[in-house]
């Protein structure tokens, strides 16, 4: 952040996404002291308000779907922040600590975790991209531009085989393999095993992108 700020002096951060790592009372008052409204998750065990209660406390029996918020700030890390939570049809609850409008910063914060979606596919769970070992900044932008298309038709191709073969779920509720997965594999093998059925299928997902 320091970096940042001074690389771009006359940049105001009007506000900062991040997930449930960066969390604290250093890390909060210091974003503060800089004026930069947080939209950042908590754990369920986080400590809200004047007592010990932890925010899972706050809001109990939510049902998939559900969206609660506060109307009145409460400390949070030692600074003074709303929270929503909303649960997702697994039933996991996120809770959203941040400043404005409920609605907004819900939205802003599904953003940010298509975006994680996208940087955990680019890496571990697909595409390995720091194994390249590329350097410079024109060749990495190339790359990057390659394997986001590859990544839009991998998810695409998987919504496909969502619809057409039955994928086991996890108790939780999420799918045992996701739609990316799903279209990578799906992909790797008509490419791998080449064949006028496997050229027409990869024709007819091309369209996908029509």
């Amino acid at each position: 952040m320091e970096r940042f700020l001074k690389a771009c002096p006359n940049r105001r951060i009007s506000g900062l996404l991040a997930d449930r790592e960066f969390i604290g009372t250093a890390w909060f008052t210091y974003l503060q002291r800089l004026d930069i409204d947080p939209c950042i998750r908590l754990t369920a065990t986080t400590v809200v308000g004047t007592g010990k209660m932890p925010v899972w406390a706050c809001f109990k029996q939510m049902q998939p779907g559900a969206v609660r918020f506060w109307h009145h700030a409460r400390k949070v890390y030692g600074v003074s922040l709303l929270v929503a939570a909303t649960c997702n049809p697994a039933g996991e609850v996120l809770y959203l600590a941040y400043r404005g409008q409920a609605g907004k910063n819900l939205a802003r914060d599904a953003r940010r975790w298509q975006a994680e979606n996208l940087h955990a596919a680019l890496k571990t769970r697909g595409f390995h991209l720091e194994d390249t070992g590329l350097t410079q900044a024109e060749r990495v932008s190339t790359l990057l531009t390659a394997v986001s298309i590859t990544f839009i038709w991998a998810c695409l191709t998987g919504e496909i085989q969502a619809t057409e073969h039955t994928v086991r779920r996890k108790k939780h509720g999420h799918l045992q393999v996701s739609v990316f997965r799903l279209g990578l594999d799906h992909l790797q093998d008509l490419l791998a095993h080449p064949s006028r059925s496997s050229w027409s299928t990869l024709e007819a997902l091309i369209a996908c992108f029509e």
